[in-house]
């Protein structure tokens, strides 16, 4: 898997802004509850003449925040309902499709579904901040077998010369600073293996030196 804000031209109708939450180092986000739900403004036919046709993107904002919220709470079953059905009503959704890749790979450990999100989302939108950077923390982690740590860069960098509110700047933040905590121990873990190897390969040649020079003692005394 903090907060940011984003508009996302799928997720509008009628002119109205979404805004896209903040988002912390995302594999945590969504387990610690960083990503907090946007509830929809309200709306009905008497305030509201276009209510009507702005009633879709309502619902899938809606089922999207539902799904991020049953995530928090370890309910994955209902999570993945909530994406899917927020999906079955528009699958060209942006903000949708960053969040279940997001659950996706922080949540059910699906690198490869939750690339496929990410790479659809980001063939709708290109500059979607958010998309950018969840994609970037997900190729940069250490645990995904398809990592790859060019590609991470060049969509977190992406996304940090687009970010514009102060919100997308932080999440920006968050995510470099995530990212090169995981190379870090990276680095430090191949060290610490390389000194183990080290050690045991010192340990056998003393073993072979002490077992070979008790053997010339054994062979003198015949």
């Amino acid at each position: 898997p903090g907060n940011m804000e984003s508009t996302d031209a799928d997720a509008q109708q009628g002119g109205e802004e979404e805004t896209e939450e903040p988002i912390e180092t995302f594999q945590a986000a969504q387990t610690s509850g960083a990503i907090e739900p946007t509830a929809p403004k309200e709306f009905n036919k008497d305030n509201d003449p276009d209510s009507a046709a702005k009633a879709p993107a309502y619902r899938v904002a809606a089922l999207c925040d539902l799904g991020s919220t049953y995530r928090i709470i370890g309910d994955l079953d209902k999570s993945d309902k909530m994406f899917r059905e927020a999906l079955s009503i528009d699958p060209h959704n942006v903000r949708t499709l960053s969040h279940y890749g997001t659950f996706l790979y922080t949540g059910c450990v699906e690198y490869e579904r939750a690339a496929e999100c990410f790479e659809k989302a980001l063939r709708i939108d290109d500059s979607h901040v958010l998309t950018l950077c969840c994609y970037a923390d997900m190729l940069a982690s250490r645990n995904n077998p398809n990592h790859d740590d060019k590609k991470a860069d060049q969509l977190i960098d992406k996304a940090r010369w687009l970010a514009s509110s102060e919100s997308e700047k932080q999440s920006v933040k968050f995510v470099k600073k995530n990212i090169a905590e995981s190379r870090k121990y990276e680095i430090e873990a191949k060290a610490a293996r390389e000194q183990y190897k080290r050690m045991i390969e010192d340990q056998y040649a003393s073993y072979l030196a002490s077992k070979n020079s008790k053997g010339k003692k054994g062979g003198k005394k015949k």
